[in-house]
Order: C-alpha cells, then structure tokens, then sequence
C-alpha cells in the first residue's frame, strides 16, 4: 500500500470517528484531506462529508466565524463543485447571515442541477419573498389604482409639472404613466436591488430606457447636481403601508422638499396629501391573537398570567394589519368613525412638525354594545384636489387596514366591555416615522366629570340625524362618496399649529366608511352553561364544587355568572359562561361578514374528519379544572397566593402567533384527552414507575406543564429559548417539582440522550405547510429517542388537499396580465419572483370555486416505522387521480392535514376553531377542466416540502 493509500485510509476513518464523536470540525478537515487525496471516491462519502459540513458551518456561524465559515464554502464547492444539496445548504445559510443576493445565486445554481430539489425550491422562495414583497402583485393587479395614479400624473404633467422624481420606484409603473404622460425629464430611484433589477427590464421592454433615468439607491441619498441635473417639479411615490406612514414618508418629503423638489416655481406631490380614519371593532379573530383568553387551561391555572401580543408593545411593531373584508369570523363596528388626522405632502412646516412629535387625542362614541379589541386605522390617499384612493375595508382595493390592538395593561378582561354611550378617549403619538396608539381609555356613561369636550382639533360631530340612523343600525352606503366632493377644497397651510387641518367636513362627509353589509350574527356559539350541567360536570370529575350564579354588569345584558370552587385549598375562579367562548357575540344587530357566501365556496362538514365533530360534542364545558390546584406546600404556591391578593399577575409579551396558539384550547383539549389516555396505557404496566415524554413544538406551549400536572414524572421539552423565562414561570405557579421539566434549545435535540415513553412532535406549521424538515426529525426521534412498546403523536399523517379556480388568489401571488398594468409590460419580469407556495390561506373567507371533490395526497404511517421504512415515507413520489366536477381553470391545489393522534383523536387543521390557516400549491400552467375528465397529479414530498405536478388531464369515456 502506498502511502498516499495509508493516509487517506486513516483520514478516512478519523474522518468517521470524528463524526460519530460530533467533533465536526476534526471531521470537516478530514474528509477534506481525504478527498484531495481520492477525488474518484467523492461519491462514496458524499452523505457524510455534507452532513460534516452541515453542522461545521452552523457551529463557524454560531461562533461568528466569518471568515473560516466563508473559507469553508470555497473547500466546499471546490471538491462538490455541481452538488445540489451542498449548493443549497450554503445558500440557507447564507440567507440566514443577511447575503441575501449570495445565497439566492448558489440556491439557484442548486436548482439548475437538480429542479426537482424541493428543499432549494421552498429555500429560493423565502429570499424571494424577501427581496420582493408579496403586496406588490396585489397592489399591481389593482386597476382602478393604477388608473388613479394615470390620471393624476397625466393633469400634472399637462400643467407643467414635467420634471419628474419618481421615489421608490418598485417595478416603474408610475415612471410609465409619466412617460406616457409627456414628461420631459424622469428619473427613478429605489434603495432594493431587486427591484432595481426589475426596473430596468421592465423600462427596457417598454420602450422607455433612454428617456427614464434608473439609480439604485434610496431617495435621501440623492443629490443635485451629482444624480439630478436639477431640481424636479414633480414627484410621485407611493411608499405607504397600511398605517400611512411606515414606509417613512414623512421623512423622505422631508428631505426631498429641502434638496429635490423645486421651490421656484413651487413644485408638487402625488400623492398631495392623506385623511386617516380611526373607529373601534370587535372582533374575535383579532382578540384571539392579541391576548390570552382563558384562566385556566386543562391541569393548568393561567390566572395568575396577563400575556398579550407584543404588537402595540414594541417601537418595532406599533400596529398590525389585516384585511378586514377577509377577516375570518367577520367584525363589528362599535363606535363613530371619526377623523384622525390630515397631512399635506406638499407643506414642508407641516411634515417637519409632524416629525418633531405631535399626539392627536380623539374621542370615540360607543354606539353598539360589545368588547372593544382593537382600533382600526385606514386612511385616504389624495393624489390631487379631485382624485382619492380609498384604503376602507369596503372600497375593494389593495389595501389592508392598520389594527391597534386594545389590551388591559392590568389585566382586567372586564376593562374592554362597553356600552351604548360610553365613550373611547384615543391618544395617537407621531414621531421620527413612528405612528403609535399610546392611550385608550374608556369613559362610562355613568362616570362623573368625564371629559365632555374633544381636546384640540377633534373633528366635529355626526349630525344628530346620521347619528340617530347609525344608533338604530341603520347605515348610508354612500357614505363613502365622500372622498370625490370633500377632497377637492383641500387647505394645507404652513401656519397651521393644529393636530389636523383646520378645514373641516361637512356632517354629512364624516360618517362611516365601511358599509354594513350584512344583518347576520357572527359565526360564534353562544352556549351558556348551566348550574344543573355545572354540578353534573363537577360530580363526573370527581371535585367538591360550590356553585352559585349571580348577575354581572361586565358581561352584556347582565349574563349569569358562575362562580365554582374546587375542594379545600383549590383555586376559586369566576367565569362569565359567555366568555367560555370569547368570539362569542351578544348584540346581533349588525355583523360585518368577511364574504360573499354566493361567490364562496364550502369545504363541507362531511369533509371534515368525523372524529372531530364526535371528538368535541359536549366541549362548551372547555375547563378541566380538577387538576389545577397549586400545592400549598411550595414557595411559588405562597407567592402566588400573596400575588393574587394584590392582583399582582406575571406579565408576558410574545408574538402574536404564540398568543394565538395558546388560545386554541380546542387544540389543547384534544391534545391533553390524547395524553391523558397514552398515560393509563403507560402506568398500567408493571415496567413503567416513571412515565417521560419527548415533546418537541417551536411553538410557546404549556403541554408539557400540563403533562406533568397529569402524572409524567419527566418532561422533555424541545422549545425556542425565547420561551423558557414564560415556561418556567408558568410551571412554577402550577407547582411543578423541580427536576420533572428540563427544557432544551431544538438544535441541542441531536446530543440527547434519552428514551420516552411519548415522542410527540408538532409537525404543521400556523401558516398551514409543514415545518421544513420536521417530518424527518419526527422519525428521527421516534428511531432514537423511543422507548419501546411507546406512543407517538402524531401516530399518522394524512395529507388532503382540493383543487380550485381562485381568481383572488391568483391575484395575490402573481401579476395576472398586463391589462391590470395598464398594457404596460411588467407582468413577466415581476412574476420571476412569485412563489409556487402560498401559504396563510383561509379557506372560510376565500372566494373559490371547487374543481374536484377532496382528494387524500399522503398517507404517513408513523406509529409503525422503523430505520429500514423510514426513509421510504419520507421520500415521497406518488400518482393520485380525481374527478374534475366542475368547468374551470385550475388555480392552485389547496392543503391541509389530518394529525391522527391516536384513534379516538384527530385533528384537522382544515377545523375552523384550530390556529391553522391552509396552503396551496399554485399551479403556474394553464390548464383548463372539464367536467367529467378525470385529473392526474403527481405528489411527491421530500425534506418535508410538499410539491404537485398537474398531468395531462384525461377524459373519461372518450369526452
């Protein structure tokens, strides 16, 4: 043996000894040594040396070692210069790093080598996302909008405003229409390179390159005469959110009044300026992501924890948004809508005032019972004395509307319930491009010296007679005419010191905008429970109960209360029998439904697995409160009994999602019914004293708590770190033991050393995909971590999905044509950038039609899996036929999942009380159905990344 044999021999296995030993960098150098040395072997180690590789550069990442990391993909590429996998495991991690433009070009090499990657697929999409936001295909595809900014750039222009700064120019639609306008003089500028990118073919295509002048850079960093020969008399933009101003529109004017726009002659702006408008909602889809609901949760007393969204919260994210015409579950309006405020984008004092800080205090008058849940802010955009675009929920365009969530900062839920003629006294606080709620605090009608009068510049009342039509829940769908008559005589005066402009409305103009189109109660169940059920659930648990029922005002019409408690030493807690279901609503004179039920098409109950209509019946009991006594015997028992005397609560602030998920106590019901069962199974044999469970989710979850609190005497919780302060403190005011919970990052999973009795794994995603990669975690853990004779959950998988003709959902992931764009060519080169996968689908609000009936696209069978089955089920590549039942063009397959947990429970995240949204997998080619020919699709799956391929579809009986 030579010695180049002996030594690559011995790296060989140092190579492998280092990779059983996780000692990854030892490993790296090793099959590197190796491999130089054997390059005709490179396929035989491949598996390996990626995996090396893998966990080398996250460890060079977490140890921010740029450099040795960087290092490393050159050595990398340099032995597996055309391997896909490598290829896409350096530009994941380049994304996560910030190269974003990097990363995209090696997942992009990856994907030519092998198209078929669905990992590299999802990978280049979520950089496309990012590099190009999903709003501009809607915000494209809206014609009307296109057609407003035309018209207003084309009167411009005719009046001598023929120098033009187009600022974010995005794809250069609105440098177009100024072309087409006449305009002498165009330049265009955006700060992202993408769009850059996009602009220049879309410039290119359309004929007008030469005469529109294309820079990449933002708009503050421009400057006269380096970029622009002088100043311009006009500028266009639309850099504008939900909220108005964060894209930093104030700013931007700003500084383009002071070095940009013409002052001699004064120049202009398109938009010039913009009205916001505020009310109060009630809505259930928005509570349930704002704030925790429920006291007590199975085996588990949460009243003692206060935890809201951090939206509202943080500098970061002072509002969300959500598009209230879509809104599942629909929403309520409970006040006027009154004017917030007016800016003028042409009137430098005015921008610079609002940017030093300046606070608008509204008064809002409650004119429906209800719970306030948040403040809706819309706005409409002034592209000149005559042209409005209206951004309402009802004015059919692009936009969505701005939510500031309401939360109890003490915690009293009793806080948000009002009544006809109490009143919401608003602050709203401008400063540096941050527009925030700051207070929200409501005036009982009742209540002595309550401020009376609105404080400066609030705008004036309804007419007595618009206000005794909107008390009655009559509404004027013409209403909201008013943003054609009201705008034209617009007065933006420098001198102007007010929070608004001191022009003013007419009564008639400053009513709702957003009309009630429905008599319809909300689709929530109001169910109130009983004392007879009371005590009969009380004698089936097994608990000494005190019930008695009382009336209380904070609940509306003054709804019984029932107090229980539970045995000596057990937690007393009030509840409302309607806030068992917090959606619940109590005034059914107007809902705001969130679709037209003619256009909109129905799943079907029967579509939904019957294990789960069976699985809940009885559930408005949703409180197993037998199990959640503290022990009084722990010091956090004490404190929280001193805590509880002094209303003192933990406070927690966490994503919205996380909020949302902890809501789902349906979920949560079946999850514990599941475990509580797996745990009898578990302690009925001889072998098992100390029954431990493995639970992996990404989610904050209090199931291992409850876990404990059922009898498991170990807990193994795989969680983001970011939760394990809340865990640990929830798990302290439940009385846990210490030593049965030990939390664990998810990327310290591979060193664990353990064997449960559950392995249970939280698969899907809230956005309704699976989470990338979990499937093979799943079975990875089952192989390892699994006791035997165990449980898993979930046991089985089954994917279903629908094929459908969606023209709203066509629009949102990709431009459709060129006639929205105004015939201008831009469709093709945006769409490089849209996603085949589209996720956060609500299929009760979606207008759709159904193509084909349900069709079962994977069935996982995990409870049986073994090392030799396992990577059979998890690379994926299957036929499935259907029946096309309706004429159409097929749009996209919609997805959702049944989690089989055991076989008494199922849970389908198609289930509309679940957390889950669905997705879809959009069908990029064209192809038209008939009904009666039957569809042929091709699944397959891999990396836990679901993809479908439409083949030709075949006729049945010859037609």
């Amino acid at each position: 043996m030579s010695n180049v044999e002996k030594i690559a021999q011995i790296s060989i296995s140092n190579a492998r000894n280092c990779l059983t030993a996780q000692n990854y960098g030892r490993a790296f150098a090793n099959f590197l040594l190796f491999l130089k040395l054997k390059s005709e072997n490179a396929a035989d180690v491949y598996q390996e040396f990626a995996l090396a590789s893998k966990e080398w550069f996250e460890q060079l990442e977490q140890e921010n070692r740029l450099e040795d990391l960087f290092k490393g993909y050159d050595q990398a590429c340099e032995l597996y210069p055309n391997h896909d996998v490598v290829l896409n495991n350096i530009g994941a991690q380049l994304f996560r790093l910030g190269y974003i433009q990097e990363a995209a070009a090696y997942i992009r090499k990856s994907l030519m080598i092998s198209p078929h990657n669905l990992a590299a697929r999802d990978n280049l999409e979520n950089i496309c996302s990012h590099l190009v936001e999903r709003w501009h295909f809607a915000m494209l595809n809206d014609k009307k909008r296109n057609m407003s900014y035309r018209f207003a750039i084309q009167k411009a222009v005719k009046s001598g405003y023929s120098t033009v700064l187009d600022i974010g120019t995005g794809t250069g639609i609105l440098s177009l229409m100024c072309h087409s306008a006449g305009a002498q003089q165009i330049t265009a500028c955006d700060g992202s390179r993408a769009m850059y990118d996009v602009a220049f073919d879309v410039l290119g295509a359309n004929g007008a390159q030469e005469e529109i002048t294309l820079l990449h850079k933002h708009s503050t960093a421009l400057t006269v005469p380096d970029d622009l020969p002088s100043r311009v008399k006009l500028v266009v933009t639309e850099t504008f959110d939900a909220g108005l101003f964060g894209e930093h529109i104030v700013s931007t004017m700003i500084h383009a009044w002071k070095n940009l726009i013409s002052t001699s002659p004064t120049g202009t702006v398109i938009p010039c300026g913009a009205t916001v408008y505020v009310c109060g909602i009630e809505c259930e889809a928005i509570r349930s992501k704002s704030r925790l609901l429920f006291p007590v949760l199975q085996h588990l007393d949460l009243s003692g924890v206060s935890m809201f969204s951090c939206v509202g919260r943080v500098a970061e994210e002072p509002y969300t948004t959500e598009n209230l015409a879509r809104i599942p579950g629909g929403y309520r309006i409970l006040t006027n809508i009154a004017e917030l405020l007016r800016v003028s984008f042409c009137n430098l004092c005015e921008l610079e005032s609002f940017n030093k800080g300046r606070d608008w205090v509204q008064e809002l008058f409650v004119r429906k019972p209800g719970r306030v849940d948040a403040l809706a802010v819309w706005f409409d955009l002034h592209l000149d004395d005559t042209i409005t675009i209206a951004t309402a929920a009802d004015s059919q365009s692009c936009w969505e509307q701005a939510i500031f969530p309401v939360s109890a900062r003490n915690g009293d839920t009793n806080k948000f319930h009002v009544k006809r003629k109490d009143r919401l006294q608003t602050t709203f606080h401008f400063e540096l491009d941050c527009f925030l709620l700051t207070k929200c605090d409501i005036l009982c009608a009742e209540r002595p010296n309550v401020i009376s009068q609105p404080i400066i510049n609030i705008p004036c009342a309804t007419s007595p007679e618009k206000e005794s039509r909107e008390l009655h829940g009559e509404n004027d769908h013409n209403e909201h005419a008013r943003s054609q008559k009201g705008h034209s005589d617009l007065d933006f005066d420098c001198q102007s010191s007010g929070a608004v402009s001191s022009h003013r409305y007419s009564p008639a103009s400053v009513g709702s905008s957003v009309k009630e189109c429905s008599q319809q109660t909300l689709p929530f169940r109001k169910r109130k429970v009983s004392e007879e059920e009371m005590r009969e659930f009380c004698t089936t648990s097994g608990m000494n109960c005190d019930i008695s029922t009382s009336k209380t005002d904070h609940c509306h019409q003054a709804e019984e209360l029932t107090s229980f408690s539970v045995g000596a030493g057990h937690t007393t807690v009030n509840v409302c029998a309607d806030e068992l279901s917090e959606g619940t609503v109590n005034d059914s004179s107007v809902t705001y439904n969130t679709a037209d039920e003619t256009s909109m098409c129905d799943i079907g109950e029967q579509q939904v697995s019957t294990d789960i209509s069976s699985d809940m019946e009885g559930a408005d009991m949703l409180f197993d409160m037998s199990k959640c006594s503290i022990d009084p015997a722990t010091a956090a028992a004490e404190q929280l009994v001193k805590d509880r005397a002094s209303n003192r609560k933990m406070t927690c602030v966490t994503d919205s999602v996380e909020i949302q998920y902890i809501n789902d106590i349906h979920l949560n019901s079946q999850y514990c019914r599941a475990l509580q069962r797996a745990l009898s199974q578990i302690q009925s044999s001889p072998s098992s004293n100390n029954p431990s469970i493995l639970y992996i989710t990404p989610r904050l979850s209090f199931l291992g708590i409850q876990a404990a609190k059922m009898g498991f005497k170990s807990v193994t919780m795989a969680t983001s770190d970011e939760h394990f302060d809340a865990l640990h403190q929830v798990a302290a005011l439940n009385g846990c033991q210490s030593g049965v919970i030990t939390l664990l990052e998810m990327s310290d999973l591979s060193d664990l050393d353990l064997k449960a009795d559950i392995v249970f794994s939280e698969v899907v995603d809230p956005c309704g995909a699976l989470r990338q990669q979990a499937l093979e975690d799943h079975v990875y853990h089952i192989i390892t971590n699994l006791a035997p004779n165990g449980h898993v959950f979930p046991g089985h998988l089954r994917v279903q999905g629908l094929f459908i003709e969606s023209q709203e959902l066509e629009c949102l992931s990709h431009v459709t044509g060129d006639e929205a764009t105004l015939d201008y060519q831009i469709a093709e080169f945006i769409n490089v950038f849209q996603m085949q996968n589209h996720l956060n689908i609500d299929l009760t609000t979606l207008n759709y039609s159904k193509l084909t009936e349900v069709i079962e696209l994977a069935s996982l069978d995990f409870a049986n899996i073994t090392i030799e089955t396992g990577p059979e089920i998890l690379d994926l590549n299957v036929e499935r036929s259907t029946e096309v039942i309706a004429n159409g063009k097929i749009s996209a397959l919609v997805y959702w999942f049944e989690i089989i947990l055991d076989k008494d429970t199922v849970v389908n995240t198609l289930d509309s009380r679940h957390h889950w949204k669905q997705a879809a997998i959009m069908i990029r080619d064209t192809f038209h159905v008939g009904q009666g020919q039957t569809l042929v699709t091709k699944v397959m799956m891999q990396n836990s990344c679901l993809d479908v391929k439409v083949l030709t579809p075949e006729c049945v009986n010859g037609h």
